[in-house]
């Protein structure tokens, strides 16, 4: 069919005419990051978990592009979703650690805190010495009121350089304040947490109210 096709004209050109072809219909995972990016910088959460779906359909095999879209899913509490992202995940590379802190914060957001010890575990076996690890280990003490337990985690994921500083800042403050009621730690690390360029206008808006209701109180004789 190709020979008859090509009749009078160069085979060598038909071949390179097609691989061109196939070449410029495909897609690199890169743009698709991109316009996934934009989407999302213009608050279209949606259509950036629909190019995602396009994306993987493309490329079912690229951890990036589950990560990415997982990520959203859970932010817009879409839990049974972002989940099953998760475990396609730990089944492509169960080496890499964003499934396990990424069903980690699912979990904490469900209230399966059971689910948010096991899976956590999990990733201790992997990653001894991380401090996302420590970190959401801290989280769930703190959701489990064991506040000398989630200070000993927070304290940890410092000494590991989990780069997140502000959200170790913010959880530790509120594990002084709340469980182990020490105001001045707490003001201290709520402090810490604004001087760490916090990106969550949530975490901002708490801890100024924090800060606030802790001025009031730390003086009041």
């Amino acid at each position: 069919m190709l020979l008859k096709f090509c009749k009078g004209f160069p085979l060598f050109f038909v071949i390179l005419s097609l691989l061109t072809l196939s070449a410029c219909s495909s897609r690199s995972i890169t743009s698709y990051v991109k316009e996934a990016d934009a989407l999302m910088a213009a608050d279209k959460k949606q259509e950036a978990i629909i190019l995602y779906q396009k994306a993987i359909k493309d490329n079912p095999d690229e951890p990036v592009l589950y990560i990415n879209q997982a990520a959203i899913l859970r932010d817009t509490k879409k839990y049974p979703l972002a989940l099953k992202n998760y475990n396609i995940l730990l089944n492509l590379n169960p080496s890499i650690i964003w499934p396990y802190t990424g069903m980690a914060q699912v979990f904490l957001a469900q209230k399966k805190y059971a689910h948010a010890q096991d899976i956590l575990t999990q990733a201790q076996h992997y990653f001894p010495t991380h401090g996302a690890i420590d970190f959401y280990q801290g989280r769930l003490a703190y959701e489990l009121k064991m506040g000398d337990q989630a200070l000993e985690k927070f304290n940890r994921a410092l000494d590991h350089q989990y780069p997140h500083l502000y959200k170790v800042y913010y959880y530790r403050g509120r594990t002084f304040q709340d469980l182990l009621t020490n105001k001045e730690r707490a003001k201290l690390d709520y402090e810490s947490c604004l001087l760490s360029n916090p990106t969550n206008k949530e975490v901002i808006e708490d801890v100024n109210k924090r800060l606030s209701l802790l001025d009031d109180t730390l003086y009041d004789f």
